[in-house]
């Protein structure tokens, strides 16, 4: 019985005790409003003015402070469960759970850190998933705007001239501002736009391409997009050219796909930089021409040939006349060389200035540059302002905010009319200027007079090239804004040995306003007041506003076989836009200095329009990587859009690709150790291509007289409801490789592609149908066969700060039309006609697009 008493009377000792303990350890805990104190000292002493910071479980900062002159810090404790965080400048930052009230923290020097050893993977930086530069299955090339430090070049597209294999690139004209045309991999398409699309940041945007605002037929501006972006601007450019790669664009990538990454801020001391470029352009001699004498006698043989008549040949402008017999023979006996007087030496200058730093909490980075330009042929001048800021807010670990903003400004003050093409086709012995009975020249241009004799009639009619750079105006000012507002949210774990799923949400604004001012004054019209449009000015304007909204997710999940990794993104992007267009154009307008179509004057032209364009693109890819060495990767695009009718509206662009990455091999590295890579890439894919105009699917109505006279309505087009989707399918075999190190490295591609169901526009039906063509239709069938070699020398040769680096590319395309309807294959080809001016052309099944045919001969007789 006492032993029984005696355990009883144990445990509610036992107990009582516990309860003390907990009584206790209850009053020790911290809670909120608590004073947190303490000291951070590094080995000299106290370190002074540094972040001690609560953050909570998602790394947010909920209460801060600063040490003073001791080091000492307090702050009043927000919530228990958070830690602390004490960070300085060139100090490793520590990071403790909130155990206590007091603390005393010793800061260890940044830089002094125990032997360690770090691995790491360089990533793609693209717009899809962020993969391992080796475990790439795709066709593409990235080139770092490093590699071109020091070069002297104002757009993009001059750097990238001859470092991608298969991309051509050809300057549109001499005219400064035209920009470039390029083609990747071919011409897959009979008509339509064929440049590969433009990427900044990962966002693009369509145009409006209504057949009043058909983008496909505008002048060399609409290819000079790259003009809008700062090669200073830019970190690296990223060319995707196999359908594999192209497929995350959908329809938007048909015909290739050029990505651009601008550079952003980063932490550490702000920095300042600033470049200025001179150069110096000229035109290239071109075709060696006749003088005046030589082409006079010339045409005399012309004209007399023909008839062996001496009467065919008597022409007054030919016969150097003397000015009593005709009064303009002294212009027609000079030698004018015509190309050299619209040639000159241009020079262009520009300006870049940039600012970038960054904190624990922000980064910035602030460009601006100005570019001011002469061309190479005369009275052309382009000025150029464009700027481009960066801002990068860290909420937490987990979230964080970018907001983006570009501007562009153009002022380009153009020629009237192609100068250089028509120096080409002036008479050499015509002068320039009007000339004194003695040849002298006076300060009038002069033109062909009415009254000549009508072998020079294709003469009266062209300008004199001089006189219409000097007196006529052709200017042009464009801008563009874009502002882009993003968030990252991470929003399981932020670690790479978590699983991870990360969100991206964006939305991002286009604004495009253009004005062209044109105006042709009287004194190139030789026609007289009521002929020829004397005076004649010109107005127009075109506004332009895209939003584009995107959202991504990426999951990543994480495995405990290391062998194995996975990645997968799912992207949901709409797109909408609004444009209008208005012009008007007078002519005689009184001499002197008024030049605006707004003035009173009987009016030649007016008309104005608008547009909209609405789209939707979902888009699914993954990528899966076993020890590093076999990649599998999958992608699918669905696009909507609004071009099509309610049956084709959808179309779907899946894609798959391999690599086996060979010298990764166990077996491989110890047969050939100085080959550091070695893989093989093959792939297929296909994508698609829209229409160049909204809404064909509907039925347009248009003005008309009606019955008698009266106003009235008609149908303007045949509905196209069963309008498909151009679709490409690729193959492609890739090998890469690489020597020493990485020393020595390159691709060898092979590719095949072909085209279904082309889009053409302008195809004619039988106009017993009340119409002379359908807007656009589908039909035929297309191929590109080709192979690509590219070869790269990186550090070849180093002495200090010198260094040889090399690149080599070489591209082979045969294009063939495959299968075309006879009736359509006709009406490209154009037969001799033996008519100044006309050549033969020739477009035939089973030949590639562009061939140059001429006549069979035996030989030269």
């Amino acid at each position: 019985m006492k032993h029984h008493i005696n355990n009883r009377y144990a445990r509610r000792l036992t107990a009582t005790a516990l309860g003390c303990l907990l009584s206790v350890g209850t009053a020790f805990a911290q809670q909120a409003g608590d004073i947190i104190s303490g000291t951070v000292t590094d080995v000299l002493g106290p370190v002074v003015m540094a972040n001690v910071v609560e953050i909570d479980a998602d790394g947010r900062i909920v209460a801060a402070c600063t040490t003073d002159v001791n080091g000492n810090f307090s702050f009043k404790l927000k919530n228990p469960k958070n830690k602390l965080r004490v960070s300085f400048v060139g100090y490793k930052t520590k990071t403790m759970p909130i155990n206590k009230t007091t603390f005393d923290i010793s800061l260890e020097d940044a830089n002094t850190i125990k032997e360690v050893v770090v691995r790491s993977k360089r990533l793609t930086q693209g717009s899809g998933l962020a993969i391992p530069e080796r475990e790439v299955s795709t066709a593409r090339q990235t080139i770092s705007t490093k590699e071109f430090q020091g070069l002297s070049f104002t757009t993009i597209d001059e750097a990238l001239q001859g470092r991608i294999a298969g991309l051509d690139i050809i300057a549109n004209s001499g005219n400064l501002g035209a920009g470039t045309s390029m083609r990747l991999r071919g011409v897959s398409s009979l008509t339509g736009n064929a440049e590969p699309l433009i990427v900044v940041d990962g966002n693009v945007f369509e145009k409006d391409q209504s057949q009043t605002i058909n983008v496909t037929s505008m002048n060399d501006e609409k290819f000079a997009e790259l003009l809008n972006v700062n090669p200073d601007d830019i970190e690296s450019i990223s060319v995707l050219k196999d359908a594999a790669a192209t497929a995350i664009w959908g329809s938007q990538g048909a015909n290739g796909v050029i990505e651009i990454k601008t550079k952003r801020g980063s932490r550490g001391n702000t920095r300042v930089t600033y470049s200025l470029r001179l150069t110096a352009t000229h035109q290239p001699e071109g075709m060696k021409m006749l003088n005046g004498d030589e082409y006079t006698m010339l045409l005399k043989e012309e004209f007399f040939n023909q008839n062996l008549s001496d009467a065919a040949s008597n022409i007054k402008e030919l016969n150097y006349l003397n000015p009593t017999e005709f009064s303009e023979a002294r212009m027609f006996d000079d030698n004018t060389d015509w190309m050299k007087a619209v040639k000159q030496t241009g020079l262009r200058q520009n300006h870049y200035v940039s600012i970038s730093g960054g904190g624990e909490k922000a980064n910035f980075r602030m460009g601006a540059g100005y570019d001011h330009e002469t061309g190479s042929i005369i009275k052309q001048v382009l000025d150029r302002f464009t700027t481009r800021v960066a801002l990068d807010y860290f909420v937490s670990t987990r979230i964080k905010f970018e907001s983006n903003l570009s501007f562009t400004y153009t002022k380009n003050q153009k020629n009237y009319s192609d100068l250089l093409g028509i120096a080409y086709k002036r008479m050499p012995n015509l002068s320039i200027y009007e000339e004194d009975e003695y040849g002298n020249d006076t300060d009038r241009f002069y033109n062909i007079q009415p009254g000549c004799s009508s072998e020079l009639n294709d003469q009266y009619n062209l300008d004199n090239p001089v006189a219409v750079a000097y007196l006529a105006k052709n200017h042009q000012s464009t801008y563009k804004i874009q502002p882009e507002f993003k968030i990252r949210y991470k929003l399981l774990s932020t670690g790479e040995d978590h699983t991870r799923l990360d969100y991206e949400g964006k939305i991002m604004f286009d604004i495009n306003n253009e004005y062209n001012d044109k105006f042709r004054p009287s004194s190139l019209n030789t026609k007289g007041w009521f002929e020829g449009s004397p005076n004649q000015a010109t107005s127009s304007s075109s506004k332009s506003l895209g939003i584009s909204t995107t959202h991504t997710l990426t999951f990543v999940p994480h495995f405990k076989n290391a062998d194995h990794s996975l990645m997968m993104m799912l992207r949901g992007q709409v797109n909408s836009g609004t444009s209008n267009y208005q012009t008007t154009e007078t002519y005689r307008l009184p001499s002197g200095a008024i030049q605006n179509p707004s003035a009173s004057a009987p009016i030649k032209g007016m008309s104005t329009s608008s547009g909209q364009w609405r789209s939707i693109y979902l888009t699914y890819s993954a990528h899966y990587a076993y020890k590093g060495r076999y990649m599998a990767d999958f992608s699918v695009r669905r696009d909507g859009s609004t071009k099509f009718g309610p049956d084709q509206r959808w179309g779907n662009f899946p894609a798959v690709s391999l690599r086996w990455n060979i010298s990764d091999e166990p077996w491989f590295k110890k047969a050939l150790p100085f080959v550091s890579m070695l893989s093989l890439r093959p792939g297929w894919g296909v994508v698609g291509k829209q229409p160049g105009s909204e809404y064909l699917f509907l039925s347009r109505y248009g003005n008309s007289t009606g019955y008698l006279g009266n106003g009235g309505t008609k149908p303007n087009n045949i509905q196209l409801k069963h309008l498909k989707w151009e679709e490409k399918e690729t193959y492609n075999l890739g090998v890469d490789f690489g020597f020493f190190n990485d020393k020595l490295t390159g691709n060898v591609d092979i590719y095949k592609q072909m085209t279904r169901d082309l889009l053409i526009s302008g195809w004619g039906i039988p106009t017993s149908s009340g119409y002379s063509s359908l807007n656009w239709y589908n039909s035929g069938e297309m191929s590109n066969i080709g192979w690509e070699f590219n070869i790269n020398g990186n550090d070849i040769i180093r002495a200090g700060k010198f260094g040889v680096d090399f690149n080599i590319t070489f591209a082979n395309n045969q294009n063939k039309l495959k299968d075309m309807d006879a009736t359509y294959l006709a009406s490209l080809t154009n037969e001799w006609s033996g008519t100044n001016g006309n050549y033969m052309t020739r477009v035939a099944l089973n030949r590639p697009m562009g061939s140059i045919y001429g006549f069979r001969y035996k030989g030269v007789y």
